[in-house]
């Protein structure tokens, strides 16, 4: 269910992502996502030094707390999650770049990255390896503009035909992508058919959103999910093979103190570093919108 996990990541994030954009102005947007997403993933970076013998250089550090370590060779990544972390960020920065798009004619902003994304896909191969391992970050863009339509056609921004057209190039482009660039990702661990499975998963919560209630544990994970997808790789295998291998406990009582102290930690991030710098962060913003 790993690749399942994926792409309903994407979807929820190119659904919401989409939603702020039309709340916000574009500096906002920047500002916001940046210290949202670099804080907790230096944290986590430095966890991992902390805690594993691995002996990386300062080139490695700087690069992997940058996210532009995956447009190098050797890529030497330090939290290996962050993969992900680099598509949000290209999504991102389409959107600061198609700011006004986005927001007056949504259909031709989807449009414009899923075509830019085919055309890369197409070229991927004819500008060096660099170019290359940016283009097998950039075609999952698509995935994130499948979220990104749903929100539009649910807020009537786009109409029914537009909707349909576009989602069906951006699935061909999604599966262009996959047998140009990910191949081992065709068959048996499809992300085609990941997608379909994930895709309508998140239509059917759409459809009974007002239905859906969340109870304290859920909303507690819901909280922390950041810190999690960035604490639960590296530093959770690290604890669950200690745990494991050292025959300190049996495997099923491993893995749930392994849950614990990797929620634990993730709470410890979400507390002292993503709640102050996201305060900190919007009471900047607001003063700065009501200075006379």
């Amino acid at each position: 269910f790993g690749w399942f996990g994926v792409v309903l990541f994407f979807l929820i994030s190119g659904y919401i992502i989409t939603y702020i954009v039309q709340r916000e102005t574009c500096f906002m947007f920047l500002v916001k996502r940046l210290f949202r997403i670099y804080p907790p993933l230096i944290i986590s970076i430095i966890l991992i030094l902390i805690f594993t013998e691995h002996a990386y250089t300062m080139k490695d550090i700087l690069h992997s707390s940058a996210l532009i370590n995956y447009f190098m060779i050797p890529q030497n990544p330090i939290n290996g999650v962050a993969w992900t972390l680099v598509i949000e960020m290209l999504f991102y920065s389409s959107c600061v770049i198609g700011f006004s798009f986005l927001k007056k004619r949504p259909a031709f902003f989807s449009f414009g990255v899923i075509a830019i994304t085919f055309l890369f896909v197409t070229y991927c191969r004819e500008f060096g390896d660099r170019f290359f391992l940016f283009v097998a970050s950039y075609s999952f863009l698509p995935y994130l503009v499948m979220g990104q339509l749903l929100y539009f056609f649910s807020q009537k921004m786009i109409s029914c035909r537009t909707f349909l057209l576009l989602s069906l190039l951006g699935y061909f482009t999604i599966m262009e992508g996959v047998l140009s660039i990910h191949t081992v990702f065709y068959a048996p661990n499809s992300y085609g058919v990941s997608f379909l499975y994930a895709y309508f998963i998140f239509v059917l919560c759409m459809l009974f959103n007002h239905k859906i209630k969340m109870n304290a544990v859920i909303q507690f994970y819901s909280n922390i999910s950041y810190s999690l997808y960035l604490n639960h790789g590296v530093l959770g295998a690290l604890i669950l093979n200690q745990l494991v291998l050292g025959q300190k406990l049996p495997y099923a009582l491993s893995l749930l103190a392994t849950i614990a102290m990797v929620s634990a930690v993730s709470y410890l991030s979400y507390r002292f570093v993503e709640l102050p710098v996201n305060k900190g962060v919007r009471d900047w913003l607001h003063s700065r919108k009501t200075k006379p």
